[in-house]
């Protein structure tokens, strides 16, 4: 059976990528892992947010690499970054405190490297403190940019890690590279799931909303892993 993945948190029911959405996906039973994506402040504090840009008006033109940490928790996220709306204030959550969740309710960490070019540094530091919650086994680093990933498999050989994937192409030439593959759902065929299991390698697909699409999948096919904004696997 396929293990859900909670894109963002549980965003259908909360901004996503908030401390809010990663405690409703925790509470959860049949929420499997909890994904986030990962962006450094300008001094160098890791935060969770999908968008470089996330903040509401008039703060709208900023990104986040150029903003110190003790100024960014202060600033309002723009609703408008999430496909479900939620128009009271939220503010951005440190990877730190998304990391404790996940280690507070045995949910395995999902975390796409979403700022290109990260220092070897970076990523050690980024590395550690999973290591240091003792939840190397149980994270994902996933991401497009696969010379991060190359980063983080030199820097802890033992890291999981996932190729992001939006076509067949380039999702075999990940496949080629001996990377888990994390791939759109509408490109799955049953040939080219059995020849990433051939390999010892898991699958992931994104992103999934419909109970009886998801339902239909696990019947057809055998998935590892559905990445989801919603509650669609029992």
């Amino acid at each position: 059976m396929s293990k859900l993945i909670a894109h963002r948190g549980l965003s259908s029911l909360a901004f996503e990528n908030t401390e809010e959405s990663f405690l409703l996906a925790a509470n959860k039973k049949e929420v499997f892992g909890i994904e986030t994506d990962i962006w450094l402040t300008k001094d160098n504090v890791f935060v969770c947010s999908h968008e470089p840009k996330p903040f509401a008006e008039p703060n709208d033109v900023l990104e986040i690499n150029t903003i110190q940490s003790s100024e960014i928790f202060k600033l309002p996220l723009n609703y408008k970054i999430c496909k479900y709306k939620f128009t009271t204030p939220h503010f951005i959550c440190t990877f730190d405190r998304y990391l404790e969740i996940c280690k507070s309710f045995n949910k395995v960490a999902v975390i796409e490297i979403k700022q290109t070019n990260l220092s070897n540094e970076s990523l050690i530091v980024l590395i550690n403190k999973v290591k240091d919650l003792g939840m190397l086994t149980q994270t994902h680093f996933i991401s497009f940019d696969w010379e991060a990933l190359k980063k983080v498999k030199i820097i802890e050989p033992s890291a999981i890690l996932f190729a992001l994937a939006d076509t067949k192409h380039n999702g075999n030439e990940a496949l080629a590279l001996g990377y888990n593959i994390s791939i759109q759902g509408n490109l799955i065929t049953r040939k080219y799931i059995k020849s990433i299991h051939e390999k010892n390698l898991l699958i992931s697909i994104w992103t999934i909303d419909s109970k009886l699409l998801a339902s239909i999948i696990q019947k057809l096919y055998k998935i590892d892993f559905i990445t989801s904004n919603k509650l669609v696997l029992k």
